[in-house]
């Protein structure tokens, strides 16, 4: 009996230790993915027409995140150190997702989801449509849900766009830019 219950302890065990590397692995492929879409979005951002057509006395970002907020301001740290539209000063704000709604005086130019959440998710759609406001998630689904840009990897990591979500926007994107992403038509 004694080698019974010690059998099934060592199993539970191991499934225990087991699902905590996966998740560990997880968490490891996701940051990568938005280490990978951290550098894509200044490549989307610098293909919006409309900053030619009108550009910005400064150009603001937000970092939008739910929990890890030391993250959040890692990668704001990273485009901070990045010329993203020549001559434009930039700011870079971190964001909860339910501060979001906190700035439709003055609304960002762009988005950054710097977290997968589902409710996050559902209130940067809200928010971009309302306020023409350019979104990028490095999340997979996000693009098909209506964000405007993220990033498809294969081989070769290539832009995402959802060409509703574009077409929504008062200006398009660069032809070059929009003739090498993939593009998702719902």
């Amino acid at each position: 009996m004694r080698l019974r219950l010690w059998k099934i302890l060592c199993q539970g065990l191991l499934l225990w230790l087991f699902a905590q590397g996966g998740q560990a692995m997880a968490d490891e492929v996701q940051r990568r993915h938005i280490s990978v879409g951290i550098k894509l979005f200044p490549a989307v951002l610098a293909s919006y027409e409309g900053f030619e057509h009108s550009p910005p006395e400064k150009l603001m970002l937000f970092i939008l995140y739910q929990q890890d907020q030391a993250y959040a301001h890692s990668l704001a740290n990273t485009l901070r150190s990045q010329a993203i539209l020549p001559d434009i000063p930039q700011e870079v704000r971190v964001v909860t997702y339910q501060q979001l709604f906190a700035y439709t005086r003055l609304p960002p130019h762009a988005l950054f989801l710097a977290e997968s959440d589902p409710e996050g998710l559902e209130k940067a759609l809200r928010f971009s449509k309302e306020y023409a406001v350019l979104s990028f998630s490095p999340f997979r689904g996000d693009v098909e849900q209506g964000i405007l840009a993220g990033m498809q990897i294969t081989d070769r990591v290539l832009p995402f766009i959802n060409m509703q979500s574009l077409m929504a926007l008062p200006h398009s994107l660069k032809p070059f830019f929009l003739r090498i992403a993939v593009h998702h038509e719902p």
